[in-house]
């Protein structure tokens, strides 16, 4: 699949996979996210996106629901992450959001259960998807920026910089939750069935 990376303050067209459902994102305004060359479309803050579903990956699509630009001074945390597989073609990865923004992670890299968890309470050895696979945060660090922007979707996954992430942030976000069990209390809660 052939990848180009596009600025969120651009184009507002990114991946989902609709195993999630999220409330909102919380990105730095130059977050880069992933479109299929063959799919690219110009889509306003309230347009279509493409939603990946299952194993199968297949696509179809979903709603941006809202994308709102915030100016002022907030804090982001910048992820670094590298392939668990060792690979001369891994490539590191970051991905930059606000403390509070919900990150898909893996209890652990021979597990298939994930959970929601603050970018905040993030670890060095912590395991996210990334490009088809399963990437390591190598390292983590923390800046000031004066923009960012605060995404909701219906399916509530998004993939920026090439990592899979979530769309969920502060309150909606309980870390004890299964992954699964958490998408469907948002899904019901905000009805985007």
């Amino acid at each position: 699949m052939n990848l180009i990376n596009i600025s969120l303050s651009w184009i507002f067209l990114a991946l989902f996979l609709n195993i999630v459902s999220t409330n909102v994102a919380c990105f730095t305004y130059c977050t880069p996210i992933c479109c299929n060359i063959g799919v690219i479309q110009f889509v306003k803050q309230m347009g279509l996106t493409l939603d990946v579903t299952g194993c199968a990956a297949e696509f179809e699509y979903t709603k941006i629901i809202d994308n709102q630009m915030n100016e002022g001074n907030y804090m982001f945390y910048k992820i670094t992450v590298h392939s668990v597989e060792p690979s001369k073609a891994s490539k590191e990865l970051t991905l930059s959001v606000a403390g509070n923004h919900g990150m898909i992670v893996f209890k652990n890299e021979f597990s298939q259960n994930t959970i929601i968890k603050y970018a905040s309470k993030l670890y060095i050895n912590d395991i996210v998807y990334a490009n088809g696979k399963l990437y390591r945060i190598v390292d983590i660090e923390l800046y000031e920026d004066t923009k960012m922007y605060n995404l909701i979707t219906k399916d509530g996954t998004v993939i920026t910089n090439e990592i899979l992430t979530s769309t969920i942030c502060d309150t909606e976000i309980n870390e004890d939750l299964p992954f699964n069990i958490l998408v469907i209390n948002w899904r019901t809660k905000h009805n985007y069935k």
